[in-house]
């Protein structure tokens, strides 16, 4: 699991970088330069959120996720250079006023991205009620099936569910989440999380 966060604005941990490599936390400079060189090989495993040393900002990948509400939408996402869309299935999500798609329409997203090497992220962005739960369980485990490359989860339920039922499906943090200390992408890790948005 990699993560990195700045968080330079932190009153608490002011200019300091968090870098987490298979639960490993850097905070100084050395650490994550060796960090970033023995993963700069594969900058797919590196997930950057505001990294604060300008000398960084030229060599970084940065991944351009764009939103994707309908099939029309997601070709036009992927014509024009996105590195992953995301997207809702179903009700767990809070793109609501977007088309959405079914589990069959995700699958055919699923093909059309792949083969042209660009990832799927489904939202699963809402908090799930008690009832809910078998339906919520069905979602994953149909969208697992579908190849998504990862889910973008709110609810901390949810989280534990993507990862029992699918543990090789990376989990992203969603903004819904509202993490926005140190502690925060800690808590986020430690429950599985490889991403905080």
């Amino acid at each position: 699991m990699t993560m990195t966060a700045g968080v330079a604005g932190d009153s608490v941990w002011p200019g300091r970088l968090l870098h987490l490599v298979g639960g490993r936390v850097c905070e100084n400079y050395e650490d994550f330069s060796k960090i970033m060189l023995t993963h700069w090989k594969c900058p797919g495993s590196c997930a950057i959120m505001g990294i604060s040393i300008p000398k960084w900002r030229t060599m970084l990948m940065i991944e351009l996720l764009a939103p994707a509400g309908s099939m029309e939408a997601l070709r036009a996402a992927v014509q024009n250079g996105a590195d992953a869309v995301y997207l809702g299935c179903g009700s767990f999500n809070a793109r609501q006023s977007a088309k959405n798609f079914t589990i069959q329409t995700l699958s055919e997203a699923v093909k059309y991205c792949h083969v042209r090497g660009v990832q799927v992220h489904l939202t699963l962005n809402t908090l799930v009620s008690d009832r809910e739960m078998n339906d919520c369980c069905e979602l994953i485990r149909q969208a697992a099936g579908a190849g998504v490359d990862a889910f973008i989860v709110q609810d901390l339920g949810v989280v534990e569910l993507c990862r029992q039922i699918a543990p090789k499906v990376p989990i992203h943090g969603s903004t819904q989440m509202t993490v926005h200390s140190l502690p925060g992408v800690l808590l986020c890790a430690a429950m599985g999380c490889t991403r905080v948005v």
